[in-house]
């Protein structure tokens, strides 16, 4: 990931913490905004049990971005690329599957 776009998360970063309601998402010329989907890892519905990451928060690949619950099992759910939360589509209690789109991301291609 660019200096640049890390130094555009802490700009849109400041100017929230500060109340500045001008600032209403990160975009870059080599951004891409795509769904976030829940991988195959559990045998049927699983429950959203927390969610880690809030709308303009910034992640990295590999990041833990929510945890499922699958009867006895607790599963991390990865981020798959580096970017910046777009939009939140669960909420805790909510059941998914395969292929369920968990958050919108602005992505930051290499």
């Amino acid at each position: 990931m660019s200096n640049d776009i890390q130094t555009k998360v802490r700009e849109v970063k400041t100017a929230q913490a500060s109340g500045d309601a001008s600032v209403a998402e990160i975009t870059a010329d080599d951004s891409v905004t795509q769904d976030i989907c829940m991988p195959d890892i559990c045998r049927d519905k699983a429950e959203v049990i927390y969610i880690l990451l809030t709308v303009g928060d910034f992640f990295e690949a590999g990041q833990e971005m929510l945890r499922v619950e699958d009867g006895p099992n607790s599963m991390v759910i990865p981020a798959p690329f580096a970017g910046t939360v777009v939009e939140v589509k669960v909420a805790v209690g909510d059941k998914v599957s395969e292929g369920t789109a968990l958050f919108v991301a602005t992505s930051v291609e290499a």
